[in-house]
């Protein structure tokens, strides 16, 4: 999550695809997308974790993906 001003009572989560580990981000700059060959449909995930891999034999073609359909034979 994220907040643009200092002081918000709410975060933004970051978007699905994407993962955000420092605690106090101030911009949706700082949401990591999920690497290659990877996915993750979760909003707000704090770390990389969140990203899981495609089955074998298959991968992402971009990152940040947000679903398994996203990975396609390699």
């Amino acid at each position: 999550t994220y907040a643009s001003s200092v002081g918000l009572a709410n975060c933004t989560a970051c978007p699905a695809g994407t993962y955000n580990p420092t605690a106090g981000a101030q911009t949706v700059s700082r949401c990591l997308a999920c690497p290659l060959g990877t996915y993750s449909s979760v909003e707000a995930a704090t770390s990389a974790e969140a990203c899981l891999r495609c089955h074998a034999g298959s991968a992402t073609l971009n990152t940040g993906s947000t679903s398994a359909a996203a990975c396609v034979p390699e």
